[in-house]
């Protein structure tokens, strides 16, 4: 009868079988650290006076309310009108998690490489390969995200991105 596919039979067949376990995240998901450094940028940024600093907070607004095209606009823009700034950094680096999180990873991985390259030893270098090698997994480059995680763990040795690394290899071995 008609009647017995009503609204929980969609539900239902959905659900795991009882005692099923989760398959564990995959090395793509571990959580960014961003947000948590976009509320520190957004504080920070509340009493400065840089050059560009409109901007700059213009580009973190765009970020928290997830207007990511917005924000990469607004960060490149300040890049390239104050490229030495001290907010040129984390310019780079939330512009190219919006990259990511728009899902343009390939672009995403060139910016999070720019930055590393720029700033080797800087505060957003090892977060900015830990999402690098993320962004590969998301493109199915296995051979460059194990790559760009060896650097990670070389460079960035005792950093809790180098232990996501620890957790990433072993994920990206098991498949």
């Amino acid at each position: 009868p008609a009647d017995s596919v009503g609204p929980g039979a969609a539900v239902a067949a959905t659900e795991p079988p009882a005692g099923a376990v989760a398959p564990p995240a995959t090395p793509a998901e571990i959580a960014p650290t961003w947000p948590a450094e976009l509320d520190q940028e957004i504080a920070a940024a509340a009493t400065s006076n840089e050059p560009g600093i409109k901007v700059y907070r213009e580009g973190l607004d765009a970020m928290k309310a997830g207007k990511y095209p917005l924000a990469v606009a607004r960060f490149t823009k300040l890049q390239h009108a104050y490229p030495k700034s001290p907010l040129s950094e984390p310019a780079e680096y939330f512009a190219a998690n919006a990259l990511f999180e728009n899902g343009a990873y390939d672009q995403a991985i060139l910016q999070f490489n720019d930055l590393v390259m720029r700033f080797p030893k800087g505060k957003y270098a090892s977060a900015a390969l830990l999402r690098e090698a993320q962004a590969f997994v998301k493109l199915n480059d296995r051979i460059d995200a194990r790559l760009t995680l060896q650097k990670l763990q070389a460079d960035h040795a005792g950093t809790p991105e180098a232990a996501s690394a620890d957790t990433m290899m072993k994920d990206l071995a098991s498949d």
